[in-house]
């Protein structure tokens, strides 16, 4: 089955999502297990804070800036459901940071943020509050 189209109409998607964005929680899940990994800032013992601007996300972990990532919003077709794309910018900063945005569909909804990273079997569901 091939992968659904994106439509590149990001502009209103980006701006919706520029911000800082507190991490709540993720969830982890693949073949072969009974129940999913869940992870909170209070089990992990650190936050983590998003802040997108306008092409680029910065990863904070306990307030220091760990990892940055160009990004985009787009469109995927037929649903127009709203998707993540994330591209590293230095992926040596991420050698010692265990904390990986996931690229996925995405969901803004009463100042939340959803990510479904775990669409493609390889990242984790992610839950995020707009700061």
């Amino acid at each position: 089955m091939a992968c659904p189209k994106l439509k590149n109409d990001s502009i209103s998607n980006q701006n919706n999502i520029q911000g800082k964005w507190k991490w709540i929680e993720s969830s982890f899940m693949t073949r072969g297990m009974s129940e999913p990994r869940i992870s909170t800032p209070k089990i992990a013992g650190h936050t983590i804070i998003l802040e997108f601007k306008d092409a680029t996300v910065d990863v904070y972990r306990n307030g220091k800036v760990m990892a940055s990532y160009q990004y985009e919003i787009k469109k995927m077709s037929p649903d127009n459901q709203l998707f993540l794309d994330l591209k590293i910018q230095n992926p040596n900063s991420l050698a010692e940071f265990e904390f990986r945005l996931s690229s996925g569909p995405c969901n803004f909804k009463n100042g939340m943020l959803e990510i479904t990273g775990g669409y493609n079997d390889a990242g984790e569901n992610q839950k995020y509050k707009r700061m």
